[in-house]
């Protein structure tokens, strides 16, 4: 997690401000949002949501609710070559951890080239995701 290195790229403050809105107006107390970027375009923007879904079930979540990760993969259009972006700010547009928790974790690895992730210490991290492991759910979420 902390061995996870630190980044400071420009290029990710343009998609970073996009999520500090989002993660305002999220009705839950963990703020959650995720980006999926490709080629520098925002592809898809997900948030943690009550509502369920089967893939939900199938990775384990809680009461089958959507995770921000899931739920902008569901809404991306593209499948290669994709950059996740999970970010979390409190009321006062702190950062927060929004590290991949353990059950997308796995499958995010088998999905996306980069995993980066804002932290309580104001940084955004690289998930140092090598090496690349197949797992059976990352062909089931990608054919979607």
């Amino acid at each position: 997690m902390l061995s996870d290195p630190v980044v400071r790229d420009c290029r990710l403050d343009r998609f970073l401000n996009m999520a500090k809105p989002l993660c305002l107006d999220i009705p839950r107390s963990k703020k959650h949002v995720s980006l999926i970027i490709r080629k520098g375009r925002l592809m898809a923007v997900g948030t943690n949501i009550f509502k369920g879904h089967p893939l939900a079930k199938t990775l384990g979540y809680r009461f089958e609710e959507q995770h921000s990760e899931l739920n902008a993969l569901l809404k991306c259009q593209e499948k290669d070559k994709l950059i996740l972006l999970n970010a979390r700010f409190n009321k006062n547009l702190e950062m927060r951890m929004a590290r991949p928790c353990p059950l997308c974790l796995p499958w995010c690895v088998g999905v996306f080239q980069e995993i980066y992730y804002t932290c309580p210490d104001g940084k955004v991290r690289l998930l140092d995701n090598r090496p690349k492991e197949d797992h059976n759910l990352t062909s089931l979420l990608l054919a979607g």
